[in-house]
């Protein structure tokens, strides 16, 4: 789920409830769009977004656990506890182990435009 925020740009509650008929893995698309329980931050929030490699891969891997799962699950990451609170204890074991300081989990949101401004003006492998 982090690598998959981090390439995104999606924010928390886009994550929290994406579910598996927002994602259109042949076309490499995620589409954020209104739930019955659930609207976009705004209007312009409702969007679609193309996938890069690393997006696509972690969403390849969510999909590999959600088969396993003996529960289905419409959501792409449910989580043992939430799907929030997991990422947050991902976030803060990973910056632990990582000796940096603690970061907010709305902090992947801004790694994401730096990374693809970067990538679009110097294609690199990722």
């Amino acid at each position: 789920m982090l690598q998959f925020m981090i390439f995104t740009g999606l924010r928390k509650g886009e994550v929290r409830f994406l579910e598996w008929s927002d994602v259109d893995l042949k076309n490499r698309l995620i589409h954020v769009r209104p739930k019955e329980t659930w609207s976009p931050k705004t209007e312009n929030s409702a969007r679609t977004i193309p996938l890069c490699e690393p997006a696509y891969g972690a969403l390849l891997a969510a999909w590999e656990r959600a088969q396993k799962r003996p529960e289905k699950s419409t959501l792409v990451f449910p989580g043992r506890k939430g799907p929030l609170n997991d990422v947050r204890e991902s976030l803060n074991g990973a910056c632990k182990r990582a000796g940096i300081p603690h970061v907010r989990v709305h902090g992947l949101r801004h790694t994401f435009v730096p990374r693809w401004l970067w990538q679009a003006l110097i294609p690199l492998p990722l």
